[in-house]
């Protein structure tokens, strides 16, 4: 999609707003691949239960470093892979005997180095925060039997912080965004996503919008 479609895509009442928040995400706005964590106005993204008139503003996912773990522990998978062949035929005598077993061990850590690199995107995908200009939407996705759901329309949130956790957290510009509610209800909480400081800002401009409405 264009970036002048895209930016057509935009509602006039968001476009022509005074707030300070479409500048920040403009260039998001005119370069939005699908696949980055963090996203401005997507295309061709519905939420469930999403109104006619009700426009997502961003959709974010968790920062790309939360997969550094997972990957690092695949390439420790494969390179212990690559010495089970050495190391069998130390242990062993019978060449044939040895490259059974290496072969048996080093298919098995291929497989965990798989599946774990599977999971590991298959939960950073689906994990996935949404910023409408009616609510936001927090969905922790943990496996294909076990998510957790949480929404709140704009006009009940009273307040929104965000933090970052430690030197990595400050370096790469990722943190957690967290929106107070009113009422009982417990508090959202944005994990790990990518510039916190421009979703908090996003928000507090959109409630303020919506408050004046």
């Amino acid at each position: 999609m264009s970036a002048n479609k895209q930016w057509e895509h935009i509602p006039e009442e968001l476009k022509q707003t005074d707030k300070s928040f479409i500048k920040k995400i403009e260039s998001d706005i005119k370069r939005n691949p699908s696949m980055v964590a963090f996203q401005a106005f997507p295309f061709k993204v519905h939420l469930d239960g999403q109104e006619p008139t009700e426009h997502i503003v961003l959709l974010l996912r968790q920062h790309w470093i939360v997969l550094l773990k997972p990957m690092l522990i695949i390439a420790a998978l494969i390179l212990v892979s690559t010495l089970t062949f050495p190391y069998a035929n130390t242990i062993l005598d019978n060449p044939a005997t040895a490259a059974r077993y290496a072969m048996s061990a080093s298919i098995l850590l291929w497989v965990i180095a798989f599946t774990l690199g599977v999971t590991a995107f298959v939960k950073w995908f689906f994990t996935i925060d949404i910023v409408t200009d009616e609510r936001v939407v927090d969905l922790d996705f943990f496996n294909p039997f076990r998510h957790n759901y949480a929404e709140a329309a704009l006009d009940r949130i009273e307040d929104v912080s965000h933090v970052h956790k430690g030197a990595l957290s400050t370096l790469f510009d990722y943190g957690t965004v967290t929106v107070q509610t009113a009422g009982a209800k417990v508090d959202i909480e944005f994990d790990n996503i990518p510039r916190p400081r421009d979703v908090q800002d996003v928000l507090l401009d959109l409630v303020s919008m919506r408050q004046a409405k």
